[in-house]
């Protein structure tokens, strides 16, 4: 398809080469790869006229002086100025070289260009330069009380010369400038040509990759916008927001993102990607301990027994707050049941909980780095485990991100920590302390012994309706042994070592008895 070119000419001999010159120019052009439009117009005109033909998609805008300026700050387009050169100023001085009362009137960008030209080959010729055309009418009054009465101008100030009672010259553009103008026309846009199709090839690249970027220069404007990213107005809006607030993430309707930046000397890369929701029921992490069901019953007779309602209320509440939830206490004393029942009580209870047991040094990192990593999305449940078991930059590294990250924010985050929530607590744990809902668990030892009676008949009932034994109750001697023993491992090791017990009686007596003591 040709690319199209739009001349601009502001006054009509300029059209005629125009015309002239760019059809000599096709002849050498293989495929007549270029397709003009010839337009006279001058920034004194309508602009009716020419905002017309500006919504004509165009490759590149050929003009001259001021109308190249204005067409400028129409379109964002290319414009090329043709300008003056050299010969062209020589050419109407020497025109003008039998008149004694001449002077020159342009534009500053115009007259010092003159002036420098004037002074290289001496020429005796007054110049004067203007900033607007404000400054015009005093300057000509101020030549015509100095008896001067030619002008040799530009298109932009001849009009008001002639108003003036002025004689003009219009310096006017030969068709070596003219020629020029369009030739380097054609390279730059062979030029834009080769970019577009390299800028096409790496569109089409990342978005058949799933790659949404943006390319910023070193003043932070955008030089490329990959197409995917650029058909979705919004996204791209919320992107170049995040760019400008140099945020590493932000949210887009109710999908978050995540944006890295790549920066070299010339320019900066930003990718954009999702925090990907990831499938259900997704393997969870090396080293989990998820509570087998017999236990589970065990660990909610309990709390039930040892816990006031007022406990479950704070779980409900907590479990829907945006903050992360700490829960505190020694091991076996209920951690990971709680941190369940948290999840149970959680807005998503559907989806499967996700267990990082943080004892193991790469369980946080290669969760991190998995290119689907649940971390990355929204409505999820992370229970990371043994918080305080990890070393110190495994715990900088994971409080870091859960801040930076606002991870509470966009799902359920629960930490678990194996002793007191002020005992030897490294400095990367502060701010996670600071930030969350702390649960703090009793030790099995501060239970009472009518709990413990109480609890032990309720779990001796359930043993017998598991395992279809009658066994009645716990003996004096062993009831006074339980209530003496500190339990180092709190409930879950009472509770294992109750069921080794009874499961060891009922094969002893295993059809001889059918009512025993332990």
């Amino acid at each position: 398809m040709p690319q199209k070119i739009l001349c601009v000419a502001p006054y009509t001999g300029l059209n005629i080469l125009f015309q002239q010159v760019s059809q000599q120019l096709l002849a050498h052009q293989p495929d007549q790869a270029y397709d003009f439009t010839y337009l006279r117009f001058d920034r004194q005109d309508d602009l009716d006229t020419i905002q017309e033909h500006l919504l004509t998609h165009y490759d590149l805008i050929i003009s001259r002086g001021g109308t190249a300026t204005l067409l400028r700050t129409l379109t964002a387009t290319p414009v090329i100025d043709i300008g003056v050169s050299q010969y062209d100023l020589l050419s109407t001085v020497q025109s003008a070289q039998r008149l004694s009362h001449v002077a020159l009137v342009a534009f500053t960008a115009f007259s010092d260009h003159a002036q420098a030209v004037f002074d290289r080959f001496h020429l005796d010729l007054k110049v004067y330069g203007i900033d607007s055309d404000a400054e015009l009418p005093a300057l000509l009054r101020t030549l015509n009380t100095q008896g001067i009465d030619t002008i040799i101008c530009d298109i932009t100030t001849e009009a008001a010369a002639k108003a003036a009672g002025f004689s003009t010259m219009l310096i006017t553009a030969s068709t070596e400038s003219v020629a020029a103008a369009l030739t380097n026309g054609f390279h730059l846009l062979q030029q834009i040509k080769t970019q577009t199709t390299l800028t096409d090839a790496l569109g089409h690249t990342l978005d058949k990759l799933n790659v949404m970027t943006i390319i910023c220069d070193d003043q932070q404007r955008v030089l490329f916008t990959s197409p995917t990213l650029a058909a979705d107005a919004l996204l791209q809006q919320a992107a170049n927001k995040a760019i400008t607030h140099q945020r590493s993430q932000f949210t887009c309707g109710t999908v978050r993102y995540k944006l890295v930046a790549d920066t070299d000397d010339t320019c900066t890369i930003y990718t954009i990607s999702k925090w990907f929701k990831p499938q259900k029921n997704t393997a969870t992490t090396a080293g989990t301990m998820v509570l087998d069901e017999s236990l589970n019953a065990a660990f909610d007779e309990y709390f039930k027994l040892t816990e006031s309602p007022e406990f479950f209320n704070l779980l409900h509440a907590y479990a829907r707050s945006a903050h992360p939830l700490l829960i505190v206490g020694e091991v076996g004393s209920g951690k990971t049941y709680v941190a369940n029942l948290l999840h149970q009580y959680g807005l998503h209870p559907q989806y499967e909980p996700f267990y990082v047991d943080l004892s193991h040094d790469t369980a946080f990192s290669a969760l991190l780095d998995q290119n689907d990593s649940p971390l990355y999305g929204t409505d999820q449940c992370f229970v990371f485990e043994q918080i305080n078991q990890s070393s110190p930059q495994i715990q900088h590294d994971v409080v870091d991100f859960v801040v930076q990250t606002r991870l509470a924010s966009r799902n359920q985050v629960i930490f678990t920590l194996s002793q007191s929530a002020d005992d030897g607590l490294v400095p990367a744990l502060k701010p996670l302390l600071n930030l969350s809902r702390i649960i703090t668990l009793e030790p099995f030892r501060n239970v009472t012994g009518d709990t413990i009676v109480q609890l032990l008949t309720t779990l001796t009932n359930a043993y017998n309706r598991d395992a279809g034994s009658e066994i009645m109750g716990v003996s004096d001697i062993a009831l006074d042994f339980i209530l003496n023993e500190p339990w180092p491992n709190n409930f879950a090791q009472f509770y294992h070592t109750l069921n080794i017990a009874m499961r060891q009686l009922v094969v002893l007596i295993s059809g001889s008895m059918n009512y025993v003591t332990v």
